[in-house]
Formats: structure tokens, C-alpha cells, sequence
């Protein structure tokens, strides 16, 4: 499966977050297309990211089975790329060469 389009956590978490209707809307139609399309991919990293910030920091927060569900349709559908050794030094790059945040520069290393 080759993807096209790498997911962030924070287009995962809009999905979920009913305080923003229009937003929440929005990422759901995308999540949607990118997984009948087989087009999406994402970091264990954002996964990991997603699943602590919708069961504990969502306004509606969702419960542990519920996040669970998703963890595993997502990881059904799309491309899952995990943290190696590559990707961690190409993160500590991007932070040397272009002074991004490491956990930041960790997901744009993995895509």
C-alpha cells in the first residue's frame, strides 16, 4: 500500500472534538475519503498522540474502548509507519537544520 497523504494528529482529533462543529465536520470527510481511498498514512508517534488527547483532552472526551476502535480501524485502512532508528536521526535533523520541535520534527521525519 503506498499512501498519499500523511494525517496529523491534529486532523484525527477534530474528528473526535465536538466543540468545533465546522472543524469537526471537515476532518471527518477527509478521514473518511482517505480511508475508502487507502490514500492515508500515519505515525505510530500520531496514533499514540491521538489516543491520549481524545481520552483525556477532548471537551467530550471519548472512553478508552471507543479509542481503542479507532486505533484499530485506522490502523486497518491506512499505512502505519513506525519510529525507527532513521526516522529519530532525521527528526534530530530537522530540529539542527531547521529549529523544529522534536516531537514535531519526529512526524514530519516519519512522512
Amino acid at each position: 500500500m503506498t499512501a498519499k497523504f500523511f494525517v496529523d494528529t491534529n486532523l484525527l482529533v477534530y474528528a473526535y472534538d465536538r466543540s468545533e462543529p465546522i472543524k469537526q465536520r471537515r476532518a471527518l470527510d477527509v478521514l473518511n475519503r482517505l480511508a475508502l481511498s487507502s490514500a492515508g498514512a500515519v505515525s505510530t508517534q500520531v496514533l499514540g498522540e491521538f489516543f491520549v488527547t481524545v481520552v483525556r483532552k477532548t471537551s467530550v472526551a471519548l472512553s478508552v474502548a471507543e479509542a481503542y476502535s479507532r486505533l484499530e480501524y485506522y490502523c486497518r485502512f491506512w499505512t502505519v509507519i513506525g519510529v525507527s532508528a532513521t526516522v529519530v536521526l532525521e527528526a534530530g535533523r530537522g530540529v539542527r537544520d531547521y529549529q523544529f520541535n522534536f516531537w514535531d520534527a519526529q512526524i514530519w521525519a516519519a512522512a
